[in-house]
């Protein structure tokens, strides 16, 4: 027998189990000081990264702040150990630039003036 129309009965997530499983995460991050990714966390956990892909597409209304959260900690943590030789520096810079958006900084300065020349006009005698 066919199942009925919209059936929604395969649907494993609530939004109260997305909200226990993004507590979980953060629990997780706060706990594990060698949590360096969000990757780390769900897989340890028991998931997956395209998993919370899925939960944000699912409930829009949901804003997941523990999942912000956890990866502004988790980006304090890289920069920490980047700084104080806990780990290497290069591959820190490379996961802030690449996960967390950071870059380089850039500076350009232009001291160039535009100068107008003068046209002096006269009449001829």
């Amino acid at each position: 027998m066919a199942a009925p129309k919209d059936n929604k009965n395969a649907l494993k997530w609530t939004l109260d189990l997305a909200k226990e499983f993004e507590s979980k995460v953060l629990d997780y991050v706060k706990n594990n000081e060698d949590c360096v990714s969000l990757a780390d966390a769900f897989s340890s956990l028991g998931s997956y990264e395209s998993q919370f892909t899925y939960l944000k597409e699912r409930f829009k209304e949901f804003e997941f702040a523990s999942i912000k959260e956890s990866k502004e900690i988790i980006k304090a943590r890289i920069m920490k150990q980047g700084m104080y030789n806990k780990a290497n520096a290069t591959m820190a810079i490379f996961i802030l630039k690449n996960n967390h958006d950071m870059s380089d900084k850039v500076e350009t300065k232009n001291d160039t003036t535009i100068q107008v020349p003068t046209i002096n006009i006269t009449k001829p005698e």
